[in-house]
């Protein structure tokens, strides 16, 4: 199913850009349409919303913004219940500093910057022979910050798990995981392999 959605608001303030010295009065208009979608298909499962925030300021114009909002996750069969692929989205506003103004006002916090994070993860899940099943999983995410005080970083990684199969009654099992990864961020470059 899929909603469609739209939300205005509108703020009267008596000092719109947060100063102790000359606060001025404003209005605040937001205007924010958004679409929530669920699917839960045989081959696809998967939740997505997202919303656009224009925000305007009646006499402080050049504080105007907008804002996206992202929350989305897909699960693919590709191929008979064995090979399928994880998407996912966010967008979010997170904080730059933790040492810096820590404020539920998005509109006017300085402190906040709009993140965008990504991941694609195709995978096997299967048995490799009677007694023994097998996950193989490459994750490929990245993640982006409008602030300059804030890094990028796009991370890879393969992960890898062998188990045997628990037949009914059987107490002890067995488990090999082997994961490796590499993180670039901004320029610099992380290998870890365990």
């Amino acid at each position: 199913w899929v909603l469609p959605r739209i939300s205005v608001g509108l703020t009267h303030t008596n000092n719109s850009l947060q100063a102790s010295t000359t606060p001025e009065s404003d209005n605040i208009l937001e205007l924010s349409p958004g679409v929530h979608a669920v699917f839960n298909t045989a081959r696809v499962r998967g939740d997505f919303d997202y919303s656009l925030t224009a925000i305007h300021f009646g006499n402080n114009t050049q504080a105007d913004s907008t804002q996206q909002a992202l929350d989305a996750y897909a699960n693919i069969d590709l191929w008979g219940n064995r090979v399928f692929l994880d998407l996912a989205g966010v967008i979010d506003q997170q904080s730059i500093s933790a040492f810096g103004t820590q404020s539920a006002d998005t509109n006017r916090n300085a402190n906040l910057t709009q993140q965008t994070r990504f991941l694609v993860s195709p995978y096997y899940r299967g048995g490799l022979t009677k007694g023994t099943e097998l996950e193989a999983r490459y994750t490929h995410s990245i993640a982006r910050s409008d602030a300059q005080e804030r890094s990028d970083y796009s991370q890879q990684g393969m992960t890898v798990v062998l188990r045997n199969r628990r037949e009914q009654g059987q107490r002890l099992g067995w488990n090999l995981l082997i994961v490796m990864s590499a993180v670039e961020d901004s320029g610099y470059l992380a290998r870890a392999a365990f």
